[in-house]
């Protein structure tokens, strides 16, 4: 498969993790940002077009340090005061191009962000009804 994407023209590599995991992921052996046109690691944060990166800015040189740790500080607050049903280990996580937050932790296992989502729902369909019956008994 490998082989084929690199015969294409005009052909892209996109990974979520960073361009050295995605490098071993899918050509250890070789100069990666030489076999396609573009690169995309980070979910298209970080670029390559014909082996050269663009110049770039990383989220924190955007935002700046003191911006940035009042946004953490607000984020790890609001998660701290919310009553969910678990919650598991890295709630912010930094990355060169953006900040993950998580209220029920990156470190969740599969079945407990499930056991997330389906809480989430209801409490945004329960939301959903409310506004309804409100908006329609006061039409």
């Amino acid at each position: 498969m490998l082989q084929l994407l690199s015969q294409l023209r005009h052909n892209c590599a996109v990974g979520g993790s960073d361009l050295s995991s995605n490098k071993s992921s899918w050509a250890p052996q070789r100069k990666v940002t030489s076999l396609f046109d573009f690169c995309f690691s980070e979910n298209g944060l970080s670029a390559f077009c014909l082996g050269k990166s663009p110049d770039s800015t990383s989220f924190i040189q955007w935002i700046g340090e003191e911006k940035y740790q009042k946004f953490a500080n607000f984020c790890l607050k609001y998660i701290a005061n919310l009553d969910l049903l678990k919650k598991r280990g890295t709630f912010i996580e930094f990355r060169n191009g953006m900040i993950n937050v998580s209220p029920t932790g990156r470190n969740a296992s599969i079945e407990e962000r499930n056991e997330f989502e389906a809480y989430v729902l209801i409490l945004t369909l329960d939301w959903a009804s409310r506004e309804y019956w409100i908006l329609r008994t006061t039409s």
